[in-house]
Formats: structure tokens, C-alpha cells, sequence
């Protein structure tokens, strides 16, 4: 049995999905559902069972599961405990995440690697992609996590999560209602729109790909300036649900989500090159823990 295989069952039981999991890790559906079969073969039991909206685990899928955490938990111990013999851990480890997300992330980054990496002074600032990219050719920055946009400035990247957006604003223009909005409906709303330029391009194409049309009324370059001005009613805006988590709790701003179809981006991480590349690994799967941690609150999806 190979620790590829029981990362690939965990990767699945998490996902809830055989096609989720296949798209996270980079691989062909059928190849999964193989190595799934296999294990299951092998065990002489069944592991998963397909519900409505995907699969989960058997009784004997959860004592499977439970067996291989331990035995990849163990083996990450020893790598490490290698590793560090081998002077692979540096001393210090930089983080650049995406600007306006501090509140969110670094808390769950620091509490994961401060348990897992002690003895790594980790450092984390908010960078625009690009001059995170910039800091990375420097070896200024080892990790960057990052927005998917059209052009990646990064050579080599990989996805951690998928954000779905919003459209937030006052009752005036929303009404009371939480449930979804249609893309068809938000066209005809007074858009407040972010002017950060890939994030205006990912909102212009979703809409020119249905073939309709924005209605902009004004363009800000912050995103609190534009929480602001939806939350009096001047106009709607298209945001993360970590934008305007608080206000939203608090009753200050109404939020639906977009379908039909839904405005969507990637959460991805870059490694620097200059990492060791197994403990490159290592980072990426803590940086994934951490950031799970914050899904469901942030309301990402796997």
C-alpha cells in the first residue's frame, strides 16, 4: 500500500467527491475511482458509498481513514525529524497573502505552522500578486497565496480553494431576502465595482459571457470604500463573503449568493524554487490545513 494512495482517500473523503478530489489533485476521474477500487480489493470491504451529492465514508471507510491520517501524520513526523537533521527547515519562513485579507488568514497561518514549524520564525505581509511574484525572484517571499486571475505572475501555482462572490448592498436594492440572484438580475442593479484590474476583469467577462452588461455607476479603488457605499445604498457590490463577514453578521448589509451562472475564483499558492522541495510539500499541505480551518466561515469550497 502506498502513502500516495491513502493521501488520495483522504483527499477524497474530504472532498466528499471523487471528481472534486481528481480536480484538486491534478488527476483523471477514472484514475481515482481505480485506486479507490483497488484499496477496496485489497481490504476485501467497501469504503465509500455514494449519497445525493456525492460519496462518504462506510463504517470500515471511517476505521480506514482514522488508519491512514495516523500513518501519514507519522510519516510527515519522521520527514521532518530527517529533515531537520539534514539543516533542511530554515530559520525563517515569509508568507505574502493577498491585500485585505490579513484579519482572516494570518491568525489560522500562525497558529498551524507556530505548532507544527517551532522553530520557524514565520513572517507574513500583504502583497498584490505581482509584487509578491517580484519578492519571490528576490527570495523575499517563499510562499505566496493568491487570487486566480487570466495571467498568473507566478510560473508555477496550485489551487487550495474556490471562493464563490456575492452581491451585497442595501435592502433597498435587495430587499430582504438571502436567498440566490441570478447574474441576469445583477445586470440590472447599480454596480459599485472594485477598480483593482484583474478583479474588474473577472467581473466584466462573467457577465460578457452571458452576454450582458454591468450597469457601473462608480469605480473605487478600496475595498472598505465600497462596502461603505453599499451598505447607505448607493449602489450594490460584488465581493467575497470575508469582505463583509462582520457587517453582514451584524444586520448592517444584506448578501446574496450569485448563480445562474455564479461569479467564482481560486484561492492558489505559490512555492518559491528556491525551497527545499520536500519541505516545500510540507508547507503547502500545512498552509492548506491552516486555511481550512477558516473554510467554512469564509464560505470557500475544497
Amino acid at each position: 500500500m502506498k502513502l500516495s494512495e491513502l493521501e488520495l482517500f483522504i483527499n477524497v473523503v474530504d472532498a466528499g467527491s471523487m471528481s472534486l478530489a481528481a480536480n484538486a489533485l491534478d488527476l483523471a476521474q477514472p484514475n481515482v475511482s481505480r485506486t479507490i477500487r483497488g484499496l477496496e480489493s485489497r481490504l476485501r470491504t467497501t469504503l465509500l458509498k455514494r449519497t445525493g451529492r456525492g460519496v462518504e465514508p462506510t463504517p470500515s471507510g471511517q476505521r480506514f481513514l482514522s488508519f491512514a491520517e495516523n500513518v501519514i501524520a507519522d510519516f510527515e513526523r519522521t520527514q521532518a525529524d530527517i529533515q531537520e537533521l539534514d539543516g533542511a527547515i530554515p530559520t525563517r519562513l515569509s508568507i505574502c497573502i493577498p491585500r485585505h485579507t490579513g484579519r482572516l488568514l494570518v491568525p489560522a497561518i500562525f497558529r498551524v505552522f507556530h505548532e507544527q514549524l517551532p522553530e520557524v520564525t514565520l513572517e507574513i505581509s500583504e502583497r498584490q500578486a505581482h509584487d509578491a511574484s517580484k519578492a519571490m525572484a528576490a527570495k523575499d517571499c517563499d510562499v505566496a497565496v493568491f487570487y486566480d486571475n487570466s495571467t498568473s505572475p507566478f510560473p508555477e501555482h496550485r489551487r487550495l480553494f474556490t471562493e464563490p462572490l456575492y452581491m451585497t448592498g442595501h435592502r433597498k436594492h435587495l430587499g430582504d431576502q438571502s436567498d440566490h440572484i441570478t447574474l441576469k438580475d445583477c445586470a440590472g442593479l447599480p454596480l459599485l465595482m472594485y477598480s483593482n484590474p484583474p478583479y474588474a476583469r473577472m467581473i466584466e467577462s462573467a457577465f460578457a459571457a452571458e452576454d450582458l452588461q454591468p450597469k457601473i455607476i462608480r469605480q473605487l479603488g478600496n475595498k472598505v470604500a465600497m462596502t461603505a457605499f453599499a451598505m447607505e445604498g448607493e449602489g450594490v457590490a460584488i465581493q467575497a463573503f470575508s469582505n463583509f463577514a462582520n457587517e453582514y453578521e451584524n444586520g448592517e448589509i444584506q448578501a446574496r449568493l450569485i448563480v445562474g451562472p455564479g461569479i467564482e475564483r481560486n484561492i492558489l499558492a505559490a512555492l518559491g524554487l528556491h525551497l527545499e522541495r520536500r519541505f516545500a510539500e510540507r508547507v503547502f499541505k500545512l498552509l492548506k490545513s491552516a486555511l481550512k480551518t477558516i473554510a467554512p466561515a469564509a464560505r470557500w469550497r475544497v
